[in-house]
């Protein structure tokens, strides 16, 4: 993996690390304004544990950010989760040996952990 490659790999598992203490944690291909920083707040969550919703964008960024830069698995950063990066979630959860749903608390922590610790 070159410098770069190198440097989204972690800047991946950074933001995989904010997430399991904030739901709201938008990385650089969220909007224009976000392309320098990680923003995060915890105005959904409190001091509750997180949890993931197919929904969000910003989640949805995070999960497909770390498939593609941390785990290696081919697929686009879009925010939208469709069937490969549904696939691409079940292939991970399974090598990590997940078996909590990712949209449950600790499926969602469980994910987020194991991205971090590769």
């Amino acid at each position: 993996m070159g410098e770069d490659g190198g440097r989204l790999r972690q800047y991946w598992r950074l933001a995989a690390s904010l997430s399991t203490r904030f739901t709201y944690t938008l990385a650089y291909p969220f909007n224009a304004q976000h392309h320098n920083h990680l923003h995060v707040d915890n105005g959904v969550n409190g001091y509750e544990p997180t949890r993931f919703k197919e929904s969000s964008k910003a989640q949805t960024q995070i999960v497909q950010g770390v498939l593609r830069h941390v785990v290696g698995s081919d697929v686009e950063i879009t925010g939208e989760f469709d069937d490969r990066t549904r696939d691409a979630v079940r292939s991970f959860q399974r090598s990590a040996g997940i078996r909590a749903k990712l949209s449950s608390p600790e499926g969602w922590s469980e994910f987020l952990t194991a991205a971090v610790g590769l």
